[in-house]
This record gives structure tokens, C-alpha cells and sequence, in this order.
């Protein structure tokens, strides 16, 4: 039996919508990087993790800030939406190791306020 999808992509006007249905493992965090990566329309990403919790540890933080980082196209924002406190925490370690001179990334508890942060 498939596994069920881990993530959804959508659009919303401008930005590229990434809502976690499920905690992501490692190896939907790598599908997701390379399915991005081949998307050049978007250079504001929302990813949001209202349902779901990321338990990953810091080396795989690690790695797939080291893999996004190496495509050629970079989002010029990157807004998480984590309301949880776990995920939260580790998606600021991930900031650290993603954020670049090309790409901003800020962490967020509210959706609103993600969605205004990117469009400011």
C-alpha cells in the first residue's frame, strides 16, 4: 500500500503554498526540495505545518537546508507557519542553515501574519 502524501502544493496569487498533511520524514523533505527546486515561479514560498509536527533531527535539518540551498533558482522569502512549539523550534534551527544573501526566511505562529510578512 502507497504511502499517503506527506505535503500538498498550491497557489495562492503569488505565493507557493506548501501544507503538511502529515509529519514530514526525511525523505518527503528531500522529494519536496527537488520538486522545488524544478519550480522556478516561486520566488515566495509558505509552507505551513498547522497539521502536522516535524521531528527531525538536526542533522537532517541540516542536510536539507544544504540540498535546497544548492539548487540554482532561490526564493527571494520564505515564510513557515508552525504553531506547535516543536516545530517551531526546529524550524528556526532550519532558518540558521537556509537562510542566504539571495533568500529571506522568518518563522511564524500565525498564517496571517506569514502571508503579510511575504507580501510586505
Amino acid at each position: 500500500m502507497a504511502k499517503p502524501a506527506a505535503y500538498k502544493i498550491s497557489r495562492e496569487d503569488d505565493i507557493l503554498r506548501i501544507d503538511f498533511l502529515q509529519s514530514p520524514e526525511r525523505e518527503d523533505m528531500v522529494a519536496l526540495m527537488d520538486e522545488l527546486g524544478n519550480t522556478p515561479d516561486s520566488s515566495l514560498r509558505l509552507y505551513v505545518m498547522i497539521q502536522a509536527e516535524v521531528m527531525l533531527s538536526t542533522a537532517e535539518v541540516r542536510e536539507g537546508a544544504s540540498i535546497a540551498r544548492g539548487y540554482d533558482y532561490q526564493p527571494s522569502r520564505i515564510a513557515v507557519v508552525a504553531p506547535g512549539s516543536i516545530t517551531y523550534g526546529i524550524s528556526r534551527i532550519f532558518k540558521v542553515f537556509r537562510e542566504s544573501e539571495e533568500t529571506e526566511f522568518s518563522v511564524f505562529r500565525e498564517l496571517d501574519e506569514a502571508r503579510d510578512w511575504l507580501r510586505a
